[in-house]
Protein backbone atom coordinates (compact mmCIF):
# COMPACT_ATOMS: atom_id res chain seq x y z
CA UNK A 1 0.00 0.00 0.00
CA UNK A 2 2.78 2.41 0.89
CA UNK A 3 4.59 1.63 -2.37
CA UNK A 4 1.53 2.38 -4.50
CA UNK A 5 0.54 5.49 -2.55
CA UNK A 6 4.02 7.00 -2.64
CA UNK A 7 4.53 6.08 -6.30
CA UNK A 8 1.19 7.66 -7.18
CA UNK A 9 1.97 10.87 -5.29
CA UNK A 10 5.40 11.11 -6.94
CA UNK A 11 4.52 10.21 -10.54
CA UNK A 12 0.94 11.52 -10.68
CA UNK A 13 1.22 14.39 -8.19
CA UNK A 14 4.75 15.49 -9.01
CA UNK A 15 5.96 15.44 -5.40
CA UNK A 16 9.76 15.15 -5.29
CA UNK A 17 10.75 15.72 -1.67
CA UNK A 18 10.91 12.53 0.41
CA UNK A 19 9.52 14.42 3.40
CA UNK A 20 6.60 15.79 1.36
CA UNK A 21 5.79 12.33 -0.03
CA UNK A 22 5.97 10.75 3.44
CA UNK A 23 3.82 13.37 5.17
CA UNK A 24 1.23 13.44 2.38
CA UNK A 25 1.07 9.63 2.32
CA UNK A 26 0.57 9.52 6.09
CA UNK A 27 -2.20 12.12 5.89
CA UNK A 28 -3.96 10.29 3.04
CA UNK A 29 -3.80 6.91 4.76
CA UNK A 30 -4.62 7.91 8.33
CA UNK A 31 -7.62 10.05 7.31
CA UNK A 32 -9.29 7.04 5.68
CA UNK A 33 -10.16 3.38 6.14
CA UNK A 34 -7.06 2.07 4.36
CA UNK A 35 -5.29 0.87 7.57
CA UNK A 36 -8.27 -1.33 8.47
CA UNK A 37 -8.46 -2.75 4.97
CA UNK A 38 -4.74 -3.49 4.85
CA UNK A 39 -4.68 -5.21 8.24
CA UNK A 40 -8.06 -6.92 8.36
CA UNK A 41 -9.90 -7.21 5.02
CA UNK A 42 -6.77 -7.96 3.04
CA UNK A 43 -8.30 -8.69 -0.41
CA UNK A 44 -10.43 -5.54 -0.33
CA UNK A 45 -7.46 -3.16 -0.17
CA UNK A 46 -6.40 -4.39 -3.61
CA UNK A 47 -9.31 -2.73 -5.45
CA UNK A 48 -8.15 0.80 -4.67
CA UNK A 49 -4.48 -0.08 -5.08
CA UNK A 50 -5.12 -1.59 -8.50
CA UNK A 51 -7.05 1.50 -9.55
CA UNK A 52 -4.21 3.82 -8.56
CA UNK A 53 -1.58 1.58 -10.18
CA UNK A 54 -3.42 1.28 -13.51
CA UNK A 55 -4.28 5.00 -13.66
CA UNK A 56 -0.70 6.11 -13.13
CA UNK A 57 0.69 3.43 -15.47
CA UNK A 58 -1.53 4.35 -18.41
CA UNK A 59 -2.03 8.09 -17.96
CA UNK A 60 1.69 8.34 -17.11
CA UNK A 61 2.03 12.01 -16.03
CA UNK A 62 5.79 11.57 -15.61
CA UNK A 63 8.29 9.03 -17.00
CA UNK A 64 8.97 6.12 -14.67
CA UNK A 65 11.59 3.42 -14.52
CA UNK A 66 10.99 -0.14 -15.63
CA UNK A 67 11.22 -1.52 -12.07
CA UNK A 68 8.46 0.81 -10.86
CA UNK A 69 6.31 -0.06 -13.88
CA UNK A 70 6.72 -3.79 -13.28
CA UNK A 71 6.01 -3.40 -9.55
CA UNK A 72 2.78 -1.48 -10.16
CA UNK A 73 1.69 -3.85 -12.93
CA UNK A 74 2.39 -6.92 -10.78
CA UNK A 75 0.32 -5.52 -7.93
CA UNK A 76 -2.56 -4.67 -10.27
CA UNK A 77 -2.39 -8.20 -11.70
CA UNK A 78 -2.42 -9.71 -8.21
CA UNK A 79 -5.44 -7.56 -7.35
CA UNK A 80 -7.19 -8.75 -10.48
CA UNK A 81 -6.90 -12.44 -9.62
CA UNK A 82 -7.78 -11.83 -5.96
CA UNK A 83 -11.40 -11.02 -6.83
CA UNK A 84 -13.51 -11.57 -9.93
CA UNK A 85 -14.98 -8.07 -9.58
CA UNK A 86 -11.46 -6.58 -9.72
CA UNK A 87 -10.75 -8.40 -12.97
CA UNK A 88 -13.81 -6.79 -14.56
CA UNK A 89 -13.20 -3.36 -13.03
CA UNK A 90 -9.47 -3.22 -13.83
CA UNK A 91 -10.04 -4.20 -17.45
CA UNK A 92 -12.69 -1.51 -17.78
CA UNK A 93 -10.48 1.08 -16.10
CA UNK A 94 -7.56 0.29 -18.41
CA UNK A 95 -9.77 0.77 -21.48
CA UNK A 96 -11.24 3.98 -20.00
CA UNK A 97 -7.77 5.41 -19.32
CA UNK A 98 -6.68 4.50 -22.84
CA UNK A 99 -9.69 6.36 -24.26
CA UNK A 100 -8.79 9.36 -22.09
CA UNK A 101 -5.30 9.35 -23.62
CA UNK A 102 -6.67 9.18 -27.15
CA UNK A 103 -9.57 11.63 -26.81
CA UNK A 104 -8.48 14.10 -24.11
CA UNK A 105 -4.68 13.93 -24.11
CA UNK A 106 -4.48 13.13 -27.84
CA UNK A 107 -1.54 10.86 -27.22
CA UNK A 108 -1.53 7.19 -28.18
CA UNK A 109 2.14 6.49 -27.41
CA UNK A 110 1.10 4.46 -24.38
CA UNK A 111 -0.89 1.97 -26.50
CA UNK A 112 1.53 -0.95 -26.12
CA UNK A 113 1.83 -0.75 -22.29
CA UNK A 114 -1.95 -0.33 -22.02
CA UNK A 115 -2.61 -3.36 -24.14
CA UNK A 116 -0.03 -5.17 -22.05
CA UNK A 117 -1.95 -4.38 -18.85
CA UNK A 118 -5.27 -5.41 -20.39
CA UNK A 119 -3.73 -8.51 -21.92
CA UNK A 120 -2.18 -9.57 -18.61
CA UNK A 121 -5.53 -9.21 -16.82
CA UNK A 122 -7.33 -11.18 -19.52
CA UNK A 123 -4.60 -13.82 -19.43
CA UNK A 124 -5.03 -14.09 -15.66
CA UNK A 125 -8.75 -14.57 -16.26
CA UNK A 126 -8.07 -17.30 -18.80
CA UNK A 127 -5.70 -19.09 -16.44
CA UNK A 128 -8.26 -18.85 -13.63
CA UNK A 129 -10.99 -20.32 -15.84
CA UNK A 130 -8.67 -23.12 -16.97
CA UNK A 131 -7.70 -23.90 -13.37
CA UNK A 132 -11.35 -24.08 -12.29
CA UNK A 133 -12.13 -26.31 -15.25
CA UNK A 134 -9.24 -28.61 -14.33
CA UNK A 135 -9.87 -28.68 -10.58
CA UNK A 136 -13.67 -28.36 -10.38
CA UNK A 137 -14.85 -29.72 -13.68
CA UNK A 138 -16.35 -26.62 -15.30
CA UNK A 139 -15.04 -23.39 -16.72
CA UNK A 140 -15.75 -20.39 -14.51
CA UNK A 141 -13.94 -17.43 -13.02
CA UNK A 142 -15.35 -18.21 -9.59
CA UNK A 143 -17.61 -21.14 -8.81
CA UNK A 144 -19.22 -19.27 -5.91
CA UNK A 145 -20.15 -16.14 -7.85
CA UNK A 146 -23.39 -17.51 -9.28
CA UNK A 147 -24.55 -18.66 -5.87
CA UNK A 148 -23.82 -15.27 -4.36
CA UNK A 149 -25.72 -13.48 -7.13
CA UNK A 150 -28.64 -15.88 -6.70
CA UNK A 151 -28.63 -15.12 -2.97
CA UNK A 152 -28.91 -11.44 -3.82
CA UNK A 153 -31.84 -12.09 -6.22
CA UNK A 154 -33.59 -14.26 -3.63
CA UNK A 155 -32.96 -11.64 -0.94
CA UNK A 156 -35.09 -9.08 -2.80
CA UNK A 157 -37.76 -11.59 -3.93
CA UNK A 158 -36.87 -11.49 -7.63
CA UNK A 159 -36.00 -15.20 -7.81
CA UNK A 160 -39.06 -16.65 -6.08
CA UNK A 161 -41.83 -15.68 -8.57
CA UNK A 162 -39.68 -16.79 -11.50
CA UNK A 163 -38.95 -20.16 -9.88
CA UNK A 164 -42.62 -20.78 -9.07
CA UNK A 165 -43.38 -20.29 -12.76
CA UNK A 166 -40.50 -22.27 -14.26
CA UNK A 167 -39.72 -25.09 -11.82
CA UNK A 168 -42.38 -27.40 -13.36
CA UNK A 169 -40.50 -27.15 -16.69
CA UNK A 170 -36.88 -26.57 -15.57
CA UNK A 171 -35.58 -28.59 -12.65
CA UNK A 172 -33.06 -26.31 -10.98
CA UNK A 173 -31.47 -27.71 -7.78
CA UNK A 174 -33.32 -25.10 -5.70
CA UNK A 175 -36.76 -26.16 -6.97
CA UNK A 176 -37.23 -28.76 -4.22
CA UNK A 177 -36.53 -26.18 -1.52
CA UNK A 178 -38.66 -23.24 -2.61
CA UNK A 179 -40.48 -23.25 0.73
CA UNK A 180 -37.15 -22.38 2.39
CA UNK A 181 -36.97 -19.15 0.37
CA UNK A 182 -40.35 -17.77 1.41
CA UNK A 183 -40.63 -14.44 3.27
CA UNK A 184 -37.09 -13.21 2.56
CA UNK A 185 -35.65 -10.41 4.69
CA UNK A 186 -33.61 -7.88 2.72
CA UNK A 187 -29.96 -7.98 3.71
CA UNK A 188 -30.17 -11.22 5.74
CA UNK A 189 -29.14 -13.54 2.85
CA UNK A 190 -31.25 -16.41 4.17
CA UNK A 191 -30.30 -18.58 1.20
CA UNK A 192 -26.67 -18.54 2.33
CA UNK A 193 -27.12 -18.63 6.10
CA UNK A 194 -30.06 -21.04 6.50
CA UNK A 195 -28.17 -23.95 4.99
CA UNK A 196 -29.87 -24.07 1.56
CA UNK A 197 -26.70 -23.04 -0.26
CA UNK A 198 -24.78 -25.87 1.42
CA UNK A 199 -27.50 -28.44 0.75
CA UNK A 200 -27.64 -27.59 -2.96
CA UNK A 201 -23.85 -27.16 -3.26
CA UNK A 202 -24.20 -23.57 -4.49
CA UNK A 203 -20.68 -22.72 -3.29
CA UNK A 204 -19.11 -25.14 -5.76
CA UNK A 205 -21.90 -25.31 -8.36
CA UNK A 206 -20.29 -28.44 -9.88
CA UNK A 207 -22.68 -28.68 -12.85
CA UNK A 208 -23.03 -24.95 -13.43
CA UNK A 209 -26.72 -25.08 -12.43
CA UNK A 210 -26.66 -21.80 -10.53
CA UNK A 211 -24.73 -20.11 -13.32
CA UNK A 212 -27.53 -21.09 -15.73
CA UNK A 213 -30.22 -20.08 -13.22
CA UNK A 214 -28.81 -16.60 -12.53
CA UNK A 215 -28.35 -16.05 -16.28
CA UNK A 216 -31.97 -17.06 -16.95
CA UNK A 217 -33.20 -14.94 -14.06
CA UNK A 218 -31.46 -11.78 -15.19
CA UNK A 219 -32.75 -12.24 -18.76
CA UNK A 220 -36.29 -12.91 -17.56
CA UNK A 221 -36.42 -10.05 -15.03
CA UNK A 222 -33.94 -7.45 -16.37
CA UNK A 223 -35.78 -4.34 -15.18
CA UNK A 224 -36.35 -5.75 -11.70
CA UNK A 225 -32.66 -6.65 -11.56
CA UNK A 226 -31.56 -3.16 -12.65
CA UNK A 227 -34.10 -1.44 -10.37
CA UNK A 228 -32.93 -3.32 -7.31
CA UNK A 229 -29.32 -2.70 -8.27
CA UNK A 230 -29.88 1.05 -8.45
CA UNK A 231 -31.77 0.97 -5.16
CA UNK A 232 -28.92 -0.87 -3.47
CA UNK A 233 -26.46 1.54 -5.09
CA UNK A 234 -28.04 4.45 -3.23
CA UNK A 235 -27.96 2.46 0.01
CA UNK A 236 -24.33 1.44 -0.56
CA UNK A 237 -23.27 4.99 -1.38
CA UNK A 238 -24.77 6.09 1.94
CA UNK A 239 -22.64 3.63 3.96
CA UNK A 240 -18.97 4.64 3.61
CA UNK A 241 -17.70 3.05 6.85
CA UNK A 242 -17.47 -0.38 8.42
CA UNK A 243 -18.64 1.02 11.74
CA UNK A 244 -22.34 1.07 10.89
CA UNK A 245 -24.77 -0.90 13.00
CA UNK A 246 -26.56 -3.13 10.47
CA UNK A 247 -23.67 -5.44 9.58
CA UNK A 248 -21.48 -4.57 12.58
CA UNK A 249 -18.30 -5.36 10.67
CA UNK A 250 -15.93 -4.07 13.35
CA UNK A 251 -17.68 -5.50 16.39
CA UNK A 252 -17.40 -8.84 18.15
CA UNK A 253 -19.60 -11.75 17.05
CA UNK A 254 -20.22 -12.81 20.65
CA UNK A 255 -23.67 -13.05 22.21
CA UNK A 256 -26.81 -12.97 20.11
CA UNK A 257 -25.29 -11.48 16.96
CA UNK A 258 -27.08 -12.93 13.92
CA UNK A 259 -23.97 -14.23 12.19
CA UNK A 260 -22.61 -16.07 15.22
CA UNK A 261 -26.06 -17.41 16.13
CA UNK A 262 -26.35 -18.92 12.65
CA UNK A 263 -22.88 -20.42 12.94
CA UNK A 264 -23.80 -21.94 16.28
CA UNK A 265 -27.04 -23.41 14.89
CA UNK A 266 -25.76 -24.69 11.55
CA UNK A 267 -22.07 -25.41 12.11
CA UNK A 268 -21.54 -26.03 15.86
CA UNK A 269 -18.35 -28.04 15.31
CA UNK A 270 -16.76 -25.11 13.50
CA UNK A 271 -17.71 -22.50 16.09
CA UNK A 272 -14.40 -22.63 17.98
CA UNK A 273 -12.42 -22.20 14.77
CA UNK A 274 -14.72 -19.35 13.77
CA UNK A 275 -14.17 -17.54 17.07
CA UNK A 276 -10.39 -18.02 16.91
CA UNK A 277 -10.26 -16.83 13.30
CA UNK A 278 -11.69 -13.42 14.14
CA UNK A 279 -8.86 -10.93 13.81
CA UNK A 280 -10.85 -8.22 15.58
CA UNK A 281 -12.03 -9.50 18.95
CA UNK A 282 -13.43 -6.36 20.51
CA UNK A 283 -15.64 -3.47 19.49
CA UNK A 284 -13.53 -1.11 17.40
CA UNK A 285 -16.26 1.36 16.60
CA UNK A 286 -15.04 3.86 19.26
CA UNK A 287 -11.70 3.93 17.41
CA UNK A 288 -13.46 4.15 14.05
CA UNK A 289 -15.90 7.08 14.43
CA UNK A 290 -18.58 6.79 11.80
CA UNK A 291 -19.27 10.52 11.53
CA UNK A 292 -15.61 11.40 10.96
CA UNK A 293 -15.00 8.82 8.28
CA UNK A 294 -18.33 9.54 6.59
CA UNK A 295 -17.40 13.21 6.36
CA UNK A 296 -13.90 12.31 5.15
CA UNK A 297 -15.29 10.12 2.36
CA UNK A 298 -17.77 12.61 0.96
CA UNK A 299 -15.43 15.59 1.32
CA UNK A 300 -12.81 13.56 -0.56
CA UNK A 301 -15.25 12.82 -3.39
CA UNK A 302 -16.39 16.44 -3.62
CA UNK A 303 -12.82 17.77 -3.52
CA UNK A 304 -11.77 15.36 -6.26
CA UNK A 305 -14.65 16.45 -8.51
CA UNK A 306 -13.93 20.15 -7.92
CA UNK A 307 -10.19 19.80 -8.40
CA UNK A 308 -10.71 17.73 -11.53
CA UNK A 309 -12.87 20.46 -13.06
CA UNK A 310 -10.32 23.05 -11.94
CA UNK A 311 -7.50 21.05 -13.54
CA UNK A 312 -9.27 21.15 -16.90
CA UNK A 313 -9.91 24.88 -16.43
CA UNK A 314 -6.20 25.57 -15.93
CA UNK A 315 -5.40 23.26 -18.85
CA UNK A 316 -3.90 20.47 -16.77
CA UNK A 317 -5.53 17.78 -18.85
CA UNK A 318 -3.59 14.97 -17.19
CA UNK A 319 -4.84 16.09 -13.77
CA UNK A 320 -8.40 16.24 -15.09
CA UNK A 321 -8.05 12.74 -16.56
CA UNK A 322 -6.76 11.40 -13.24
CA UNK A 323 -9.84 12.81 -11.51
CA UNK A 324 -12.14 11.28 -14.11
CA UNK A 325 -10.42 7.90 -13.76
CA UNK A 326 -10.71 7.90 -9.95
CA UNK A 327 -14.37 8.98 -9.90
CA UNK A 328 -15.32 6.55 -12.68
CA UNK A 329 -13.69 3.64 -10.87
CA UNK A 330 -15.44 4.44 -7.58
CA UNK A 331 -18.83 4.70 -9.30
CA UNK A 332 -18.31 1.49 -11.30
CA UNK A 333 -17.18 -0.45 -8.24
CA UNK A 334 -20.23 0.60 -6.23
CA UNK A 335 -22.64 -0.16 -9.08
CA UNK A 336 -21.15 -3.59 -9.87
CA UNK A 337 -21.32 -4.81 -6.27
CA UNK A 338 -24.75 -3.30 -5.67
CA UNK A 339 -26.18 -5.12 -8.69
CA UNK A 340 -24.49 -8.50 -8.18
CA UNK A 341 -24.14 -8.87 -4.41
CA UNK A 342 -26.05 -6.16 -2.54
CA UNK A 343 -25.59 -3.12 -0.34
CA UNK A 344 -22.83 -4.25 2.02
CA UNK A 345 -20.68 -1.41 3.43
CA UNK A 346 -17.36 -3.18 2.89
CA UNK A 347 -17.80 -2.71 -0.87
CA UNK A 348 -17.89 1.06 -0.42
CA UNK A 349 -15.08 1.13 2.12
CA UNK A 350 -12.73 -0.72 -0.23
CA UNK A 351 -12.62 2.25 -2.62
CA UNK A 352 -13.63 5.25 -0.47
CA UNK A 353 -10.05 5.95 0.58
CA UNK A 354 -8.75 6.52 -2.97
CA UNK A 355 -10.82 9.71 -3.19
CA UNK A 356 -8.26 11.42 -0.96
CA UNK A 357 -5.30 9.79 -2.73
CA UNK A 358 -6.34 11.24 -6.09
CA UNK A 359 -7.28 14.53 -4.41
CA UNK A 360 -3.84 14.79 -2.79
CA UNK A 361 -2.17 14.19 -6.16
CA UNK A 362 -4.26 16.93 -7.79
CA UNK A 363 -3.50 19.33 -4.93
CA UNK A 364 0.21 18.64 -5.41
CA UNK A 365 -0.08 19.18 -9.16
CA UNK A 366 -1.86 22.50 -8.63
CA UNK A 367 0.75 23.65 -6.11
CA UNK A 368 3.58 22.71 -8.47
CA UNK A 369 1.94 24.54 -11.38
CA UNK A 370 1.42 27.66 -9.27
CA UNK A 371 5.06 27.61 -8.14
CA UNK A 372 6.31 27.23 -11.71
CA UNK A 373 4.03 30.04 -12.90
Amino acid sequence: TSFVVMSFLHFAGGLRSAAAIFLTSAAVLMANQAPWLASWLMPDILAGLGCAAIAVLILRPRPMGLAIQLGLAALALFGAVAAVANMILFSGLAVFCLLLRWIVLRNAQILAPTLGVIGAILLAGGVTIAANWRLQGHATLNASSAGLTFARLADVNIAQPYLRETCPQKRYPICDKLDRLENPVRGKQNFLWDGVADETDAWHDPNGDYAVLTHDLMLARPWAFVREGLRDLTMLAAEPTLGESATYELGSFAGDNYVRAQMRALHPKALAAFDNARQQRGDLTPLFPKAAFTASTYVGYLALAILGAHAFWRRDRIGGCLALAGLAFIAAELLLHAMLVGAFPRYHVKVAWIGWLFTAALLARGRTSARLA
